[in-house]
């Protein structure tokens, strides 16, 4: 049987409830109507016999699932935004290369260690993404979002591992 020619209308509802079962591992949630049964049968098929989704997707997915599970809307949830400690995070700005060093609490830059990434961008000219300017065009440039020398503003927060 390969999903793209199965027709599962001549399958019953338990019929197509077993089948789920034993394509998934698992028994179909007890309101799953026939349509989503037919669906979640012939997707695993398809799967088994093509290949399934690739691991960009299902990394995309997995916090839809864990929104789900939790009883949440999928989508609701905020992104983790957690670091995993020794990751080294590198920003290049005006032509010199800065690097933060994430621990288990805190981070390290410079040498020394510090509570979040938003402490060291605020006593780092240049890392908060402002241009540190007193002029009245570069204020104008800073609201604008641009350095006054023409260059976008690159915040810390875009630091990338």
């Amino acid at each position: 049987m390969t999903a793209p020619t199965t027709n599962f209308s001549n399958f019953s509802l338990s019929d197509l409830r077993g089948l789920w079962t034993k394509a998934l591992g698992n028994p179909p949630p007890p309101r799953v109507g026939r349509e989503l049964l037919e669906l979640g049968v012939a997707w695993h098929l398809q799967s088994k016999a093509h290949g399934g989704l690739d691991r960009v997707t299902r990394e995309q997915i997995a916090p839809l699932v864990q929104d789900l599970r939790s009883g949440k809307e999928p989508g609701t949830s905020q992104p983790s935004q957690e670091l995993d400690p020794g990751t080294t995070l590198i920003r290049e700005w005006n032509n010199k290369t800065y690097q933060v060093q994430v621990l288990d609490k805190g981070y390290v830059f410079e040498g020394k260690v510090w509570r979040s990434l938003s402490e060291i961008a605020e006593r780092s000219p240049g890392l908060d993404g402002t241009a540190h300017s007193s002029s009245a065009s570069g204020r104008r440039q800073q609201a604008r979002g641009r350095r006054p020398d023409g260059y976008p503003e690159t915040p810390l927060c875009d630091l990338h591992a």
